[in-house]
């Protein structure tokens, strides 16, 4: 291993000449970052050991079968001979000798998926049929006179499923991702099976890496956003918009940490995008979570129940923290939780690089 494996740490100390040799020019300033982080420490990771291991779970998974899907597509070309070669050290491995490949956009989209799963895996999600008995759950929408309904209800719990049953550690998984983070993964492989085509000497590297480009790019052309969880789950609280049954949805879907469904929605009836609510559950300040409960209409109690809830996978969430951001909530304005939730809206792109320059005032 010749640098920062994401399963163990770092190989050699942090500013060491080994480390500094083996990451490049190119690793430096991300050295330099942990470097600084031992001698000014900004406090432990918010996020849980158990949300920490899913995440590279499902990271290692989505990896495994994008690798799949571009080896069979180079099966019948020039490169085919070294897919041997190829295979014999799985991207997984290259991702974690190179952790400089996943960005923050990527990682932050594991976590999310990662945090859906292990808050479904708690709650029994994923170890049972995909449809709740009778009575239980929402599984009534599996059942909605409305076909389209029962559609994406039925096709969203089978994903959940998968995303939340307990399985190998690095074992595939369908890479059912936002079309920017699916490209991400694509290009990460075609990078890392590029490289080992070239050390492997089989080829030109330069067509080589013609060959794999356009192998990728078929990939990603073929891959459709709007069957992934996140895009059902927006479609099944767009679909239910206005009926009847509509006012049930939220504290059905918290009360059994369909936290997908939860945060379809709640960012229906806030006026936010799915994925944002998401985002603010896993990487937003509290305050965040707070402000969006109360614009949602909730009470200090369902303030508390949607805390303990998330606790599975923020850090901070304790006894004390909990009790804490439930006063906090009875002091809350109507103003106050508007403004709390203003980082919520508006371009994720936008969001994104705020969050890096101040994570605070990015959400």
């Amino acid at each position: 291993m010749s640098a920062l494996p994401l399963d163990h740490g770092a190989t050699f100390p942090v500013g060491s000449r080994p480390l500094m040799a083996a990451i490049g020019a190119v690793g430096r300033p991300f050295a330099h970052m942990l470097d600084l982080a031992q001698f000014l420490p900004i406090g432990a990771t918010p996020w849980t050991d158990a949300l920490i291991s899913e995440t590279r779970r499902h990271l290692a998974g989505c990896l495994g079968s994008v690798e799949a899907a571009l080896h069979e597509a180079l099966a019948d070309t020039a490169l085919s001979p070294m897919l041997a070669a190829a295979k014999a050290k799985p991207v997984w491995q290259g991702v974690q000798a190179n952790p400089q490949l996943v960005g923050p956009d990527l990682i932050a989209q594991m976590r999310m998926r990662a945090a859906i799963g292990l808050l479904g895996r708690q709650a029994g999600f994923g170890t049972d049929s995909p449809v709740s008995r009778d009575g239980e759950d929402i599984s009534w929408l599996h059942y909605h006179d409305d076909p389209k309904v029962a559609e994406q209800a039925a096709a969203l719990a089978l994903a959940e499923m998968r995303w939340a049953a307990p399985d190998d550690r690095h074992a595939a998984m369908p890479a059912d991702l936002p079309a920017e983070a699916f490209a991400d993964i694509v290009w990460t492989v075609a990078a890392l099976i590029a490289t080992e085509a070239g050390r492997a000497g089989f080829a030109d590297p330069i067509a080589s890496q013609a060959v794999i480009a356009a192998a990728a790019a078929d990939i990603i052309a073929g891959h459709d956003e709007s069957g992934t969880p996140i895009a059902r789950a927006s479609r099944i609280a767009r679909l239910m918009r206005g009926r009847a049954d509509e006012p049930m949805l939220l504290g059905q879907a918290l009360a059994h940490r369909r936290i997908l469904l939860f945060a379809a929605f709640a960012g229906e009836r806030a006026g936010l995008a799915t994925e944002a609510v998401l985002d603010a559950f896993v990487h937003a300040p509290l305050r965040t979570v707070v402000g969006l409960c109360h614009v949602l209409g909730g009470s200090a109690s369902d303030c508390r129940h949607l805390l303990l809830q998330v606790q599975p996978i923020r850090r901070e969430l304790d006894d004390a923290c909990i009790i804490a951001m439930s006063e906090a909530f009875d002091a809350l304005s109507d103003a106050e939780a508007h403004a709390a939730i203003a980082v919520l809206s508006g371009p994720a792109e936008l969001k994104a690089k705020i969050a890096l320059i101040d994570p605070a005032c990015g959400g």
